[in-house]
């Protein structure tokens, strides 16, 4: 079952898929209308893969892996490719450049790609509160509380001591 929800999630992450299920209202905060404005919404299948995935990582590999994602958001959102493209998984840098070109800028490219229907609410690029890392092996769910006051997961891997993100985007979390 985590398999199933791993690949679902995986998919969403890395293609911008996105989901007509919906789940018992958001506690964060946000509203419908605000849910596919950035990121995807989860389906009940995928909040609870996330949610059980692996054991709980430690605070300090929660607080790693927000670093890491803090740095790529900033790097985004400044269209700062340097910054933002070495925080993500050396796959997804690779899938990033078949879509805009070599290096950085194809990296910055295959992201502006993957995100050109995305509006981003103010405080959706901020990381408000980290509520922790859901971890098994050298992949774990960073799940995050924005700016916005939505919760959010994104898929990492630890690759060379870093956690890095496999995807673009977050999910965002409707309890």
């Amino acid at each position: 079952m985590v398999a199933i929800g791993l690949a679902l999630t995986l998919a969403l992450a890395a293609c911008g898929g996105s989901s007509t299920e919906s789940t018992e209202s958001v506690s964060t905060g946000g509203t419908d209308s605000e849910a596919g404005s950035y990121s995807e919404q989860a389906p009940a299948s995928v909040l609870d893969s996330i949610l059980h995935f692996g054991d709980k990582g430690t605070e300090a590999e929660a607080e790693a892996a927000a670093a890491s994602l803090e740095s790529y958001l900033t790097g985004r959102e400044e269209k700062d490719w340097q910054t933002a493209c070495p925080h993500l998984s050396a796959e997804m840098r690779g899938r990033l450049k078949q879509i805009g070109g070599p290096g950085d800028a194809g990296c910055g490219k295959g992201i502006e790609a993957l995100t050109a229907t995305a509006s981003t609410a103010e405080g959706e690029a901020t990381i408000a509160a980290v509520k922790g890392l859901r971890r098994e092996g050298s992949q774990g769910y960073l799940i995050y509380v924005t700016g916005a006051k939505k919760t959010n997961a994104i898929l990492m891997v630890l690759e060379e001591g870093e956690w890095k993100l496999v995807g673009v985007n977050p999910t965002t979390l409707y309890f």
